[in-house]
């Protein structure tokens, strides 16, 4: 197999962040490929695009989430992976609807949603919004008689359980000191946060159960490029409840870099369904009215036009899942550096065809950030190329890298290398990932 130059000219639909970017060579699995020379060549090409969180922060769109570049992504294998599909499956049948521990005043629908029950959409639309809240984060200061609490941005969230638990994006409520949540009908609660994770962007909170009804959840390995894609939200902190936009499923398995963030965003959906300040952590819903993913960033700029991202429902409610049960999340670390694999056709087209470790970390090198590689220690070597994992088929590093996310470190999985021609397994203890990383 052989690996193609790192040139930025040589890469399909290469858009590369501003600032400093480490070596190409020097990728963890969770990070693109990148050189010290991208940055100025896409620049001098013009091909800049610009991203934002979708949530509204400090009253104001983008604020405190900076616009950053959007890294082109290879092709991927498949939407859902068996392991996936079992994750999703034990996770949601701690999900089952309960009964309220004390009466609440059920949700009225508004009546000019009621009036349009005629058509599928009307129905989808009124089934759909009392599951979506506002989300309004507050900071705490020093007041003269005590503390108080100043608000300082809006998001959205979708029922998830009946206990209670909400979906939201982690950058809504990572700066909150206090949360609320503010149902179709306009009563806000205090809502508790239970977890976040800063690697996928998920976090979850948790009002009183029967407030907010859960969001049936959608099986995204049904779902096609093309499929209708309903986004409800809340956009830039306005009254009078959700808004609703209507697009289609555009892409799957997009990777984001955004600014202020250690690692890209993975295996993100993309709609062109509008999504607009204030609507991270809202619900995006397909033709049948169940959620298909959690909205959480959106194209800006004069290069691009209706392109958003969602956190696919199945990692979501993974990650969930573990946010509920332990309040974080143990990542898996393989310890290498690598990049896609690509192999010569017999034309003369180049295709993806495993993941290429460039160096595995071992404590040599003063910027490893472990003194150990999981891998290295199972056997893996230098120009291995990964071509399976846990059984699955590994076509490039970022699938790799959004297949990992849903392990959790300690999980015993076989990984299939391609040494010079042999197929060799290789049983790994994934280890957990250093902070920062």
């Amino acid at each position: 197999m052989e690996t193609p130059p790192t040139d930025v000219s040589q890469i399909p639909d290469g858009f590369w962040p501003s600032g400093p970017v480490p070596d190409p060579r020097r990728q963890s699995p969770a990070e693109p490929p990148r050189s010290s020379d991208q940055q100025e060549r896409a620049q001098r090409a013009g091909r800049r695009l610009d991203l934002v969180l979708v949530s509204l922060l400090s009253l104001v769109i983008g604020a405190g989430g900076a616009a950053a570049g959007l890294l082109g992504t290879d092709l991927l294998e498949g939407r859902i992976t068996e392991r996936a599909e079992q994750l999703v499956d034990a996770a949601l049948a701690e999900f089952e609807p309960i009964a309220a521990e004390t009466p609440v005043e059920p949700i009225e629908v508004p009546v000019p949603i009621a009036s349009a029950l005629d058509s599928d959409l009307g129905q989808i639309v009124a089934n759909a919004l009392p599951s979506v809240v506002q989300v309004v984060v507050s900071i705490e200061l020093e007041g003269p008689d005590g503390p108080v609490y100043e608000p300082i941005g809006t998001g959205s969230g979708v029922g998830l359980s009946g206990q209670g638990h909400i979906l939201t994006n982690n950058h809504v409520v990572a700066e909150a000191d206090r949360i609320e949540v503010v149902l179709v009908d306009g009563r806000a609660y205090q809502a508790e946060l239970v977890g976040r994770d800063e690697l996928t962007d998920v976090a979850i909170i948790k009002v009183a159960p029967g407030l907010v009804p859960p969001m049936p959840l959608a099986d995204i390995s049904e779902l096609a490029i093309g499929d209708t894609a309903i986004a409800v939200g809340n956009p830039l902190g306005l009254e009078g409840g959700p808004s609703v936009t209507v697009g289609i499923v555009s892409a799957f398995d997009r990777q984001l870099d955004i600014a202020d963030r250690p690692t890209p965003l993975q295996g993100l959906i993309q709609t062109d369904a509008p999504i607009s300040g204030g609507s991270s952590g809202g619900a995006l819903l397909d033709a049948s009215g169940r959620l298909i993913g959690i909205t959480t960033a959106k194209s800006v700029g004069e290069s691009a036009e209706g392109l958003g991202f969602a956190i696919p429902i199945n990692l979501a409610v993974s990650i969930a899942d573990d946010l509920i049960r332990n309040g974080l999340i143990d990542h898996p670390f393989l310890g290498i550096w690598g990049q896609t694999a690509y192999r010569i056709l017999d034309d003369g087209a180049t295709q993806p065809a495993g993941a290429t470790i460039v160096r595995v970390i071992d404590g040599s090198e003063a910027d490893d950030p472990v003194s150990a590689s999981a891998f290295g220690d199972a056997g893996a070597v230098a120009d291995d190329v990964i071509v399976a994992f846990d059984g699955i088929e590994i076509r490039t590093m970022n699938q790799l890298a959004s297949l990992m996310r849903f392990y959790r470190a300690g999980d015993v999985v076989t990984v299939t290398v391609d040494r010079a021609g042999e197929r060799i397994d290789l049983e790994v203890t994934l280890a957990s990932r250093p902070e920062g990383t």
